[in-house]
């Protein structure tokens, strides 16, 4: 977080929306990617996948991008990161299944973390910690109730089942 470059952006008004303007973390952020462990990357990209309609199935009318955008999940598996200490020098070459199995503890950690920020109302930025990244679409019950339910769907599918 320390040390990090933001870039503004400004993005014109559309008929729905007012002049605004974005910050942008991308030359942070793929500092970041560039030293994180290899079951972590493919994680975020499982879990990015994970939201694809012909593995999520579809609960509303509107679709899951709305809802579980990257951009939050990029902040939940930077949040993640930074609870999980255990990673830091942490070079162990794993086997497949071993990579796979932290893969998929990863990845439900990432929708865990989103799933915590959804009931709580309150998902930070990681960047800007006094920022909040959830809008009115997770404010309203219906939108909030589904964004929870397209969470908690893919998290029940990256759990490996066990007799």
């Amino acid at each position: 977080r320390d040390g990090a470059i933001a870039i503004a952006q400004y993005l014109p008004s559309t008929h729905k929306q007012k002049d605004k303007f974005t910050l942008r973390f991308t030359l942070s952020e793929s500092e970041i990617f560039s030293t994180i462990p290899k079951e972590v990357s493919d994680a975020f990209r499982l879990a990015k996948i994970m939201r694809h309609h012909s593995i999520c199935p579809r609960i509303a009318a509107i679709e899951i991008d709305f809802y579980i955008t990257t951009y939050i999940l990029k902040n939940c598996l930077l949040t993640a990161l930074d609870k999980d200490k255990s990673l830091e020098n942490n070079n162990n070459q794993l086997d497949d299944c071993e990579h796979m199995e932290k893969v998929l503890v990863w990845a439900r950690k990432f929708y865990e973390n989103l799933e915590l920020s959804l009931e709580n109302g309150c998902l930070n930025s990681f960047f800007l910690e006094n920022n909040l990244l959830l809008d009115e679409r997770y404010t309203k019950p219906e939108y909030k109730k589904q964004a929870l339910a397209y969470a908690s769907i893919i998290k029940t599918l990256l759990t490996p089942y066990t007799d």
